[in-house]
Order: structure tokens, then sequence, then C-alpha cells
């Protein structure tokens, strides 16, 4: 699997984290919504890191 598939994988589930979250904030009086789009994009950026790193680890191992 390519990095740029990766990528692009990612960016879809942090876009569908941020309209779940747009969805319950525009449906919430509370700031819970704050709480909820912070951890979708720390969870989002968290992925990302991992797949990044996974990806460089395989093209490492692929060279020996």
């Amino acid at each position: 699997m390519k990095i740029e598939n990766i990528l692009k994988a990612v960016a879809v589930g942090v876009v569908a984290a941020l309209v779940a979250s747009v969805v319950l904030i525009v449906y919430s009086k509370h700031f819970v919504w704050f709480y909820l789009l912070y951890g979708a994009a720390g969870v989002g950026f968290f992925v990302l890191a991992m797949k990044i790193l996974s990806a460089i680890q395989r093209e490492g191992k692929q060279d020996d």
C-alpha cells in the first residue's frame, strides 16, 4: 500500500469525524462539542503518524 493511499484514507476518516462533530455541535447546547472536535483531531493526527511510521518501516525492510 502506497503512502498516498494511506494519507487519503486517513484524510477521509478525519473529515468524517469532523462532520460528525459538526452535526453534534449544531444539535448540542453544551460545550461537549469542543471536546469531541478536539478528540477527533487528536485521534486523526495519531492515526496519521502511525500510518506514516508504519510505511517508513516497511520501506526500510524492503531495502534489506
